[in-house]
């Protein structure tokens, strides 16, 4: 949950050089292992079953909530409250639809394309970081460098279909705090900050997200559940 875009507000999102110094002998296998263990450890975030977390949402001009609801193994509903307007982007499992009337789509309308497996790519309920490889991502350590005055260990994770992420792990906790994601659309950021415990498992509570190098919404996250009754009926069309 922490490293994903909000599919809705990543269409909202789209309609509105780093200094790098010698590796450590830090193995990705290592890196991985304390990153895991920094937000609860496996056992742990392997408990959550499902997550409900609300947001104050800041883009342009507007103020509004941001809601996320996810289940195991793969069902997401996101929900954007703008401007008197719901935005939903869902998926159920097999089919990603949305309800935008943003957009002028009044009914909740599957999608297809590259939208869709976006949405799909998001319902993944683990970071990529768990079990990695019977997933098929492929990561590899870039160095550790400096991001404004912390230093960071740079990843790439190469998704089975070909998605590049760049991942930068703080040096001194372990966890993410930038994660650049590269797609046809360009070039998508976040930065994830204050990191709080929530029953255990390490969140954070401020994401910048950033398009082509603008900056285009602020969540501030308000409150998180795990294992909340969630019904299968929530996610579909």
């Amino acid at each position: 949950m922490s490293r994903r875009w909000p599919a809705a507000l990543l269409a909202v999102c789209l309609a509105l050089g780093l200094a790098a110094v010698p590796a450590s002998a830090q193995s990705v296998e290592d890196l991985i292992a304390r990153n895991i263990e920094a937000k609860g450890g496996l056992e742990r975030l392997r408990a959550i079953r499902t997550v409900k977390q609300v947001s104050r949402l800041s883009v342009p001009g507007l103020e509004g909530t941001m809601t996320i609801y996810a289940k195991r193994p793969n069902l997401t509903r996101q929900e954007m409250e703008l401007g008197g307007h719901t935005v939903v982007q869902a998926y159920d499992g097999e089919t990603a639809w949305t309800l935008n009337p943003l957009a002028g789509v009044v009914e909740p309308t599957a999608i297809s394309g590259p939208e869709a497996e976006s949405i799909k790519a998001q319902a993944a309920f683990d970071s990529p970081f768990v079990d990695y490889e019977t997933r098929g991502f492929e990561i590899a350590l870039v160095g550790r460098e400096v991001l404004g005055a912390s230093a960071v260990y740079h990843l790439t994770l190469t998704s089975a279909n070909g998605q590049v992420q760049h991942a930068y792990l703080d040096a001194a906790t372990g966890l993410e705090v930038r994660i650049v994601t590269l797609t046809s659309s360009g070039r998508l950021e976040q930065e994830l900050a204050d990191y709080r415990n929530v029953e255990g498992v390490m969140k954070p509570h401020l994401i910048r997200l950033t398009a082509n190098d603008r900056v285009v919404a602020e969540v501030r996250v308000t409150s998180i559940q795990f294992n909340v009754d969630l019904k299968d009926e929530l996610f579909r069309r």
